[in-house]
């Protein structure tokens, strides 16, 4: 049986890195709304939330007789996270999976972006560092033009990762690319990356981590 954890739960913390005076293009009229609306979204999770996801994953992994330590279980707080973020949106009408091309060849899911609403593209992006450049290019390819015809057509990229105190709290593979990862790839990326971008890394939880070995949820 899975044990609750009883605190008073913190609310979601995050840093923000701005790539091409995003700053200020996120602060036009046309863009603040939609921004506020994200980050508001963010700021509203609480570690209890986080918590009851993970743990009714686990509860439906015990039921099913899987082996909570396995390679294939929930092991780590990406999935509930994401799960969090995704529902928080899509309750304030933003759209996901949008694709970025109307060409039916780029339809698949790498060349669809996770949320977007307005003029604002979003990336949850709690995958492999060797995917950061792709997770990277996806919202330039919707802002800047090219030979293909656009579905969705961005003046703003946003790309919501981990910190690296996150992903050891939270117990993320170690291939996960952080925060830190995104911002290291500006510099020889600059050429590349003429949008504005903004990376929104996702703090440590203040109340609890997720034990390694267990793959359970314990207090600090």
């Amino acid at each position: 049986m899975l044990n609750s954890i009883k605190k008073k739960f913190s609310l979601m913390k995050y840093r923000v890195h701005n790539h091409r005076n995003s700053d200020v293009i996120v602060s036009q009229p046309h863009l603040a709304n939609e921004y506020s609306e994200l980050l508001g979204v963010i700021e509203s999770i609480t570690e209890e939330e986080i918590i009851s996801n993970y743990q009714e994953r686990k509860s439906k992994e015990v039921k099913k007789g899987l082996n909570t330590t396995g390679k294939n279980t929930t092991k780590s707080l990406s999935r509930s996270i994401n799960d969090l973020i995704r529902d928080g949106l899509l309750n304030c009408n933003w759209d996901s999976e949008t694709a970025i091309f109307y060409n039916k060849t780029y339809t698949t899911k790498k060349w669809r972006l996770d949320f977007t609403k307005n003029k604002i593209c979003v990336e949850v992006a709690f995958n492999h560092r060797e995917a950061i450049p792709h997770n990277i290019l996806k919202p330039v390819l919707s802002t800047e033009q090219n030979q293909l015809k656009k579905e969705f057509e961005a003046e703003l990229g946003v790309v919501i990762t981990a910190t690296k105190s996150l992903k050891k709290n939270g117990n993320f593979d170690n291939p996960v690319g952080t925060y830190e990862d995104y911002i290291e790839y500006f510099t020889p990326y600059s050429f590349f990356i003429r949008n504005p971008l903004i990376i929104i890394g996702l703090e440590a939880l203040d109340g609890f981590y997720i034990d390694p070995k267990t793959k359970m949820p314990k207090k600090v």
